[in-house]
């Protein structure tokens, strides 16, 4: 995957222990973008509202039929309203999105005669989110929770929660509908003028009680 590689070799991010995957662990796809908030930049508190968007790569052909050499693949994640914030021994400021308002949706648009997408910079702006949500919704999913912990010492963060999908030209092929974990990690560099992170991650859901790992064990999984 483009750029994946050189994230996770650079990340020093928070650790993330995420289900360690086995024979029964559906792995939905893989994500790669970058993020921003509006209506003020680089704030996460209420009433501003987290937005991340980018290619989404590797989907299962279980779950949906794709065809990568002529459609492009897009996401784009919107947080929803921030319902409490804190901080961890003054090191870890977390945000948590509860409010049943988040969504994230996956797109595909063809890439002859298509919308090519585009990040532009300082977004919202004219090509994004616009160019990462004009195609055609093949899945889309409510976040029952998501929340965000950043290292307030070197600004990098991870991102973790759970989708309920319920619509999309692939929603009736899902192995299950409810319970998938969206996790994600992300890192300041190379950033587009007014995003702040690079955001790398996977959806998945669990089907069995396995053992916990860290996160390069799930990356490992889409190599």
């Amino acid at each position: 995957m483009r750029l994946v590689q050189t994230i996770l070799a650079a990340a020093a991010c928070i650790a993330l222990l995420v289900p360690a995957a086995s024979a029964e662990q559906f792995l939905l796809c893989d994500f790669l973008g970058y993020d921003y908030t509006a209506p003020m930049p680089r704030n996460l508190s209420n009433p501003n509202v987290y937005v991340a968007l980018g290619d989404v790569d590797n989907i299962h052909p279980g779950a949906v039929v794709t065809d990568p050499l002529n459609y492009q693949y897009t996401f784009v994640l919107n947080s929803g309203t921030c319902t409490a914030a804190d901080t961890v021994a003054g090191i870890y400021g977390r945000y948590y999105y509860n409010a049943g308002d988040g969504t994230f949706f996956i797109y595909e648009d063809p890439i002859l005669g298509g919308t090519n997408r585009n990040y532009g910079t300082n977004p919202p702006n004219a090509t994004a989110p616009s160019t990462f949500s004009d195609g055609t919704l093949i899945l889309g999913a409510d976040f029952v929770n998501l929340v965000i912990i950043v290292n307030l010492n070197n600004w990098t963060a991870s991102l973790n929660g759970t989708l309920d999908f319920y619509c999309g030209e692939g929603w009736g092929n899902l192995p299950c509908f409810d319970g998938w974990t969206f996790a994600g990690e992300t890192i300041e560099s190379g950033i587009p003028e007014g995003y702040i992170w690079a955001v790398d991650g996977v959806v998945y859901v669990e089907e069995v009680l396995v053992e916990t790992t860290n996160w390069s064990d799930i990356k490992k999984l889409f190599r």
